[in-house]
């Protein structure tokens, strides 16, 4: 009975999803494909799909059970134990492969269960049971201890076993071998909190490491790998020193040691590179097929030893014993270094070399603490620097899809597609990138789906580029909104066009001060990957910085308050102004930005005086945009090709004169196609007419704007080369512009051969290489730990950071025909 309750609690998987069960039962009650009955079934989060109204959105079992109750059998033929036995089928038939078995179990159970019983078999199979209990309440109702029990035991098979009387009361939950246990888990903290929360004269600080976290269970040569949620992957990596991509190789390198219990994290090892990789690099370490890397197990506690539970020692001693039973193996199996700090400023200073390092962030523990399954709250605290504001690079992004929600968030969007613009055609295109679902209340949700419903469509729009993963519904780019996204980092991804998403994203807040065509680009985004070989990290930590007092967030301003916009750009009320003449007659001004002198409010009001209209975003019917700096806005409108922007000194020429001034190339700071076919035919490339006589001030102008060349600069810049080479070179001529990108420097100041040689290597291959440390230097080559050191410290203090690589690099990477990431090739120590 605890199987059908707490079906999540089961380690059995299905393989059955809502979609896929939707078919079957179209199929098996023979229902039109496209029938009412079908849609409901088919479209059970959409509330567009049907045109009556369904009251059970985003709940699968409850929209089956509206469409098939009476049309299923009305007696009950089958009891608990044969739906159980089913179900076991389901499982061996998926785990076997067998779509056969698989479909005639599904079809079985759907003829022969009543309307009821085939609503609570679709939520045990989906494993939501919605019963309006936790799980511990459940396991409580079994017996007092079970909850306790299924920590350290999360075999539901065994806690019952061991829980038949409830009489009986266990005193201590005992670990034990080959029962899974939940693992300790940490606490988010910033590194100023430490000493508070900690409240103790020194505690440990290791590497958070970015693997999957794994237990290995081990006894007399019979091993055993579990993963946090207590699924088995000894097919994986090996029960038995004969079989397996890990064991075989592990096998004895643990001393003195008949049985124990390791907690740790699997990890990819490059064994070419000599690194360990992350899951931003796109690789699956419990596959049985991995290629490229080797799991590589590393140790940081020790929960079982020769048959005693260590789990209620303190942490200082299980580190003390584990130092003694395993002998370190680069690349195989190593124990976690860990160093003992007692302030925040240590704290501060190690979350900057994780940073510096590339790494995910770092642990601080209690020196004294016992280890307690599946509890954050007993001295083990987790510290990112997403964690600390102001450390990360954040996203503006444009909303391109929406998903339909569940349960409380049924019949709104609860998810959102997010994509970037890809500008470099005469079309603006959009390509998607990552999905989120987080950052905001229940209410500000709602408050988004009012202010987008109108503008959803079912049909995807033309300039809307996407692959695997498609949302419900789509919303046409131009007429949707920017959010500004925070996440971990960068991560390879084949589900999203642009071929990376973001590892766990959420919304900040909702850009309501920006138009669509203002939300990062493709380009930009490919920059920001390669800043930082996908690590969105963008400074280190002061303590200044985290002594400012925190600033509550607001993701979306109430409705009813306006958006609020520095003055200069905010519109002017021209309700009161009178047209007194016909000079601009009805033509369409969008002013972005005014000057000092004239404001942008002045502007829009004289216009309107003078027979004109005023819009604040441009449309095809804007006879021209009007600004005094080029903005971020003005580039996107200059982007779309179709607009002609003006100097604001010459709307001030027509407001003088009282009149529409012919448009001269010195004018514009963007001419559309068309004025520019026009321009072509009267002026010269300088802007001189062809037509009138020229002033002498014009004539000044006119010089002014042609560009003098010194006789020491190059005929031929870097970045002319660069342009030259990607418009014209083969795929085979590009290659001996590898470096072109980059900006070398010695970091070893020629006392290093083999980086002197490689130096030489790539300005063959087209870098350029630095003389001195300046701002423009992308990569420090360096072979020498000492200058290291030195090189950290400088580019601790630039705003524009630098690599720091091995001369490895630069040789690899001509050998492989590409740039290769930069932090695989730290320099070694």
């Amino acid at each position: 009975m605890l199987r059908c309750m707490v079906p999540q609690l089961e380690k059995i998987t299905y393989g059955i999803k809502q979609h896929s069960l939707g078919r079957l039962y179209v199929e098996v009650m023979g229902l039109g494909k496209k029938s009412e009955a079908a849609t409901i079934l088919m479209n059970y989060k959409d509330p567009t799909a049907s045109k009556s109204v369904n009251k059970n959105l985003g709940d699968f079992a409850e929209c089956a059970y509206s469409v098939i109750k009476d049309r299923c059998s009305v007696k009950s033929e089958l009891s608990v134990m044969q739906v159980i036995e089913k179900l076991n089928d389901i499982a061996n038939g998926y785990t076997g492969k067998d779509k056969i078995l698989v479909k005639s179990t599904l079809e079985f159970l759907i003829r022969h269960l009543t309307g009821l019983e085939n609503k609570w078999f679709i939520r045990m199979l989906v494993k939501e049971m919605k019963l309006g209990l936790g799980q511990d309440s459940i396991l409580s109702a079994v017996h007092p201890d079970a909850p306790a029990l299924f920590n350290v035991d999360t075999s539901l098979e065994r806690v019952c076993l061991k829980l038949r009387d409830i009489t009986k009361r266990l005193h201590e939950v005992e670990v034990s071998l080959f029962a899974p246990l939940k693992p300790m888990l940490g606490k988010q903290a910033k590194p100023n909190e430490v000493e508070g929360l900690l409240n103790c004269p020194n505690f440990i600080i290791e590497r958070k490491f970015d693997g999957e976290r794994m237990q290995l269970h081990m006894d007399k040569g019979e091993y055993k790998y579990y993963s946090r949620n207590g699924y088995e992957y000894s097919s994986t990596y090996g029960a038995t020193q004969f079989d397996g991509n890990l064991t075989p190789r592990l096998h004895g390198k643990l001393r003195g040691v008949r049985n124990c219990i390791l907690d740790g994290e699997m990890c990819g090892y490059n064994p070419e590179l000599q690194v360990l990789g992350t899951k931003a690099m796109n690789f699956d370490i419990k596959s049985a097929n991995l290629t490229g890397y080797t799991p590589c197990y590393v140790v940081f506690d020790l929960l079982y030893l020769n048959d005693e539970v260590l789990t209620n020692k303190p942490l200082r001693e299980r580190l003390e014993m584990l130092k003694d039973i395993v002998d370190n193996q680069e690349g195989l199996i190593f124990t976690s270094a860990y160093t003992h700090a007692s302030t925040n400023k240590q704290c501060i200073d190690a979350l900057n070399q994780a940073i510096d390092r590339y790494e995910e962030g770092i642990m601080v523990k209690h020196p004294e603490s016992v280890y307690k399954p599946n509890s954050r709250s007993a001295g083990w605290y987790k510290i990112k620097p997403e964690y600390v504001d102001g450390l990360m690079d954040e996203l503006d992004l444009v909303i391109i899809g929406g998903y339909f929600g569940k349960g409380r968030r049924a019949n709104i969007l609860s998810h959102f597609l997010c994509g970037v613009l890809d500008d470099s055609s005469s079309t603006a295109q959009f390509h998607s990138m990552t999905k989120v679902g987080s950052g905001y209340t229940f209410q500000e949700l709602l408050d988004f789906n009012i202010k987008l419903k109108s503008y959803w469509q079912k049909t995807q729009p033309s300039c809307v580029m996407v692959t695997k993963e498609k949302p419900d519904i789509w919303i046409d780019p131009l007429k949707s909104a920017i959010v500004q996204i925070k996440a971990t980092e960068i991560t390879e991804s084949s589900s999203f066009y642009t071929g990376y998403s973001l590892r766990f994203p959420r919304v900040e807040k909702i850009r309501d001060d920006k138009q669509p065509l203002d939300c990062l680009t493709v380009k930009e985004f490919h920059e920001m990957r390669a800043k930082r070989s996908g690590q969105l990290t963008s400074a280190l930590v002061t303590e200044e910085f985290l002594d400012e007092p925190k600033r509550k967030k607001r993701l979306i301003a109430p409705r009813s308050v306006a958006p609020s916009l520095p003055q200069q750009f905010q519109a002017a009320d021209t309700s009161s102004v009178t047209k007194e003449l016909d000079t601009f007659d009805k033509k369409e001004f969008c002013i972005v930005q005014g000057s000092k002198s004239y404001s942008k409010q002045h502007l829009e009001k004289e216009i309107v005086r003078l027979g004109g209209s005023i819009v604040q975003n441009a449309s095809s019917e804007t006879y021209c945009i009007v600004t005094d700096k080029v903005t971020i806005k003005i580039r996107n409108y200059m982007k779309a090709e179709r607009y002609n922007i003006a100097r604001l000194e010459w709307l001030i020429k027509c407001l003088e004169e009282n009149a529409l001034l012919q448009w001269a190339p010195s004018d514009m700071i963007y001419a559309s196609p068309a004025l520019q076919k026009l321009f072509d035919v009267r002026y010269d490339r300088f802007g001189d007419d062809h037509s009138t006589n020229t002033t002498t001030q014009q004539l000044r102008k006119i010089f002014s704007l042609i560009p003098q060349r010194k006789r020491t600069d190059p005929l031929v810049s870097h970045e002319e080369i660069q342009e030259i080479e990607e418009e014209l070179s083969t795929h085979e001529d590009y290659a001996r512009a590898l470096f072109r990108n980059c900006r070398l420097f010695d970091g070893d100041d020629g006392e290093q051969s083999r980086t002197t040689v490689n130096m030489i290597q790539s300005k063959f291959y087209g870098s350029a290489v630095a003389p001195t440390l300046d701002d423009a230097v992308t990569h420090c080559i360096c072979n020498s730990q000492e200058n290291v050191e030195v090189l950290q410290k400088k580019n601790r203090e630039r705003e524009r950071k630098y690599y720091i690589v091995s001369p490895l690099w630069i040789q690899d990477s001509i050998e492989s025909g590409k740039l290769l990431q930069e932090r695989s090739y730290p320099v070694q120590t």
